[in-house]
């Protein structure tokens, strides 16, 4: 019996959800084409059709990755910044440890500029988030420069724990950064408002 066709768009999110998978289990020198075609079910010629190669496959998939990092940490409605924040921080610690290789990977491999502008481009709609939810528009460099190294603090802070995880629970290691952002925040308000 012939392998029913899928649609086009559906076939390609079904080779992106493989990629989270398998780039997920190792790292992207070590998945091959063949690798790919075969958990698949597809000719290597149709996986270059939606992607032209293993490098556009291995981007597309990244920028799934974010895609899915950005739904699974949207700030909840109706409760306090602290609440919206935890839960979002708490999301992202989640994220991070269902995702370890791949977070591994793209915060220690050699990222090159294509993927740094996909990593750059997400801290800066989380932050944005962030600053939005806190009432805060327009901040002076030196508060950007502490906001945005948060992200960074952050991303360390996450590396350390995936290595080290049994060293501290996963809600104080939520707990620490949202302290951490919390000072931040406080410091970058009042100089807004003060500028009003």
């Amino acid at each position: 019996m012939p392998r029913a066709r899928l649609p086009v768009d559906q076939r390609r999110a079904r080779l992106l959800d493989l990629g989270v998978e398998l780039f997920g289990q190792r790292a992207f020198d070590q998945v091959s084409t063949d690798d790919i075609a075969l958990a698949g079910g597809v000719s290597k010629g149709l996986l270059y059709h939606y992607f032209a190669n293993k490098r556009g496959y291995y981007v597309a998939t990244v920028r799934e990755l974010v895609e899915r990092l950005m739904v699974a940490t949207e700030l909840a409605e109706g409760v306090s910044f602290d609440m919206a924040i935890r839960g979002s921080l708490r999301s992202f610690v989640g994220f991070v440890r269902d995702n370890a290789t791949f977070y591994r990977s793209l915060m220690r491999g050699g990222v090159d500029d294509e993927i740094q502008r996909i990593l750059d481009e997400a801290r800066r709609t989380l932050m944005r988030r962030v600053l939005d939810r806190a009432g805060i528009g327009e901040v002076a460099p030196i508060q950007r420069v502490a906001i945005f190294g948060w992200s960074g603090f952050t991303e360390a802070a996450c590396l350390h724990w995936l290595d080290h995880e049994a060293d501290m629970p996963e809600d104080e290691l939520v707990e620490m950064m949202l302290g951490a952002l919390l000072l931040l925040v406080a410091h970058a308000a009042p100089r807004r408002s003060a500028s009003n």
